[in-house]
């Protein structure tokens, strides 16, 4: 199958997602309107849509930007021509709203394409009547499926027909998360997040390890994308903030690091910590897992629903500094028990995460409303 993706830029969260489906037999493509600096282009090149004069006139006149940059799309009639020459079998398109997300729909739809809209909202969880409409309008529409890799309760409300749940897919190792001690019998803390993003809350972190710095033997790192100003001033001022609290022995902050090569800190390291308030998904909470670490994260962040208190992490409620110190001292003083929630993080990763059964999951949902396969 020719499987194209449309979305705002190819995201790390999609690396295994094609991983998976290039293994399978499937060509992958994707067509973006932004490159960031820290994507990983080994399995595939991104194609990137030049913006339209128009799009940009409107970019300028609402002066809303963003990080995925909303109001860009390109030339109705030279993406008409980039879309009929590749000829998807299925779309993929990230968020139905956005104008460039809307004229793929209606190109695929034309092309007979078979169209899947992605977002990342809880599959099950109360929506208002405009909402629930809008959704069914795009599925009835434009004849497609929904998915999402969040799961929700099922106590939070109904979900829509036609909508999915499908695993993000995360690389497991075969051997599992050793959980090695270093010599002087530190526990080793992992946090990703980008600097700049005050809802990754890095303040909340080192406040917590403050406060853990006499009683516990802990070393953390701390790892996030510093390239624009805004990014190198808030690395400064953190910088400066672990100087201030005598932190810097605990602490070292890494920036820019590839995504080829993260992997080597998710191995060398015994506990995920993700403090991020309103966060739609965060892949690096099911990369922790795959890599065996327990995680901790906060009620507000859409990966919660893969964890399980006490089982392989802790689910603290947002903005909380005393359950995060609650949640660390739990984790660090007991090295056994961790030794248990590493097995059990892996183990779900195995069962929930991994790419064979994202790949299981993506043919069941297209075979049941397409009656296709793709393996």
């Amino acid at each position: 199958m020719k499987i194209l993706f449309i979305a705002p830029r190819y995201h790390t969260n999609q690396y295994n997602v094609v991983k998976a489906l290039q293994d399978s037999g499937n060509e992958v493509h994707f067509h973006v309107t932004l490159k960031g600096p820290t994507e990983d282009y080994s399995l595939v090149e991104p194609l990137v849509v030049n913006p339209s004069g128009i799009s940009v006139l409107l970019e300028n006149y609402f002066k809303k930007r963003g990080a995925n940059r909303p109001f860009l799309f390109p030339s109705a009639l030279k993406y008409w021509k980039t879309i009929s020459q590749l000829k998807p079998d299925i779309v993929v398109i990230r968020d139905p709203d956005r104008y460039f997300s809307r004229m793929a729909a209606l190109f695929s739809l034309l092309l007979g394409a078979r169209i899947v809209f992605y977002t990342q909202e809880a599959l099950y969880r109360s929506r208002n009547l405009k909402n629930r409409l809008k959704q069914l309008m795009y599925i009835k529409l434009f004849r497609a499926v929904w998915m999402t890799p969040i799961v929700g309760e099922q106590t939070d409300g109904d979900k829509i027909d036609g909508m999915y749940y499908i695993p993000l897919p995360v690389n497991v190792e075969n051997n599992g998360h050793t959980n090695n001690k270093e010599s002087d019998e530190r526990i080793k803390i992992l946090f990703i997040g980008k600097f700049h993003q005050e809802r990754k809350k890095h303040m909340l972190l080192l406040d917590a390890l403050y406060q853990l710095k006499d009683g516990f033997k802990f070393k953390a790192t701390i790892i996030g994308e510093c390239h624009t100003e805004k990014q190198i001033s808030k690395f400064n001022y953190l910088h400066q903030k672990i100087k201030e609290y005598g932190l810097c022995e605990y602490i070292e902050m890494v920036k820019n690091v590839p995504y080829c090569e993260i992997n080597k800190y998710y191995k060398t390291h015994n506990i995920f910590v993700f403090p991020a308030v309103e966060e739609s998904y965060a892949i690096s909470v099911s990369e922790a897992l795959g890599y065996g670490l327990p995680v901790i994260c906060t009620d507000t962040c859409g990966a919660r629903y893969h964890i399980r208190n006490n089982h392989n992490g802790y689910v603290i409620k947002s903005n909380s500094l005393q359950d995060l110190v609650a949640a660390l001292e739990q984790s660090i003083e007991n090295w056994d028990y961790l030794e248990l929630m590493s097995y059990n993080s892996r183990t779900y990763a195995v069962n929930c995460l991994s790419r064979e059964v994202f790949i299981k999951s993506f043919q069941e949902m297209l075979y049941k409303k397409f009656r296709i396969s793709i393996t």
